[in-house]
């Protein structure tokens, strides 16, 4: 008789963590531009997006072992006291050993099931406050990166400004102004800039000092579009606080 409740105990406390804390997905769409050079910017933050993801999905696998690990240690726990208690029913002679295993595993039975709630806790509460950490150690990496392109590969340079200028309501009159870094480039990539915009009538190119290398910022009379590297990164900050389960 015993034995059966025993069996009837384990059954209880088997638990199941459910289901893994979730990472949002979503995919980025950038704009597309034909020819345009910056795209290997573009390229080089769908990588980090991805990598941002997969770190994520470690950090959450390795809690969730741990909080298994705890559930593991209660149940040999457990399985211990009732095996104990078994023996000693035996030697004192109790005819209801049953109602004596219930009233000393009652206790650790709740247990199992507090530390089941308190490990899937565990797990939310160690995605949510490491959010930050990742994003800024992913934003760090994509700012060396792109920086380091920027530096050697000019080109991109070209494409933010001409990405700029298509996203622009365009008028005859425009004023694309850089950092004094990416000044001669923008000048000497003139033509190639404005190739294929026919309403364009007059471009001023100007350099800016209060404005860092990769920023750019065009104006046209009905508005500005601002193209800077440092703009892009705060949409990439917004997409992976979105991919790490933010609001």
């Amino acid at each position: 008789m015993y034995n059966s409740y025993g069996n009837n105990v384990y059954k209880k406390y088997q638990v199941n963590m459910g289901n893994p804390y979730p990472v949002k997905q979503r995919k980025i769409t950038p704009i597309k531009v034909d020819g345009d050079p910056g795209a290997t910017v573009r390229d080089k933050e769908e990588e980090i997006i991805e990598n941002a993801k997969r770190q994520a999905e470690e950090i959450i696998q390795k809690a969730t072992q741990e909080a298994n690990d705890l559930l593991t240690q209660a149940e040999e726990k457990i399985i211990a006291h009732m095996m104990g208690v078994e023996q000693k029913a035996k030697e004192e002679g109790y005819r209801n050993g049953e109602k004596l295993a219930r009233e000393h595993y009652q206790n650790l039975i709740q247990e199992a099931e507090d530390l089941k709630r308190s490990s899937e806790e565990m797990v939310r509460n160690t995605v949510m406050n490491l959010e930050c950490e990742i994003v800024e150690t992913i934003l760090e990496i994509s700012r060396k990166v792109i920086g380091m392109e920027l530096y050697h590969n000019t080109d991109i340079i070209v494409g933010l400004i001409r990405k700029a200028l298509l996203d622009s309501s365009l008028s005859e009159d425009i004023m694309i102004t850089v950092s004094p870094d990416d000044y001669e480039v923008a000048l000497e990539n003139k033509e190639k800039l404005i190739e294929g915009l026919n309403n364009v009538r007059n471009v001023t190119i100007k350099k800016d000092s209060a404005l860092e290398k990769g920023s750019c910022i065009v104006e046209t009379g009905f508005g500005s579009v601002d193209s800077s590297v440092d703009t892009q990164l705060k949409a990439v900050e917004d997409t992976f606080r979105e991919i790490l389960g933010g609001d």
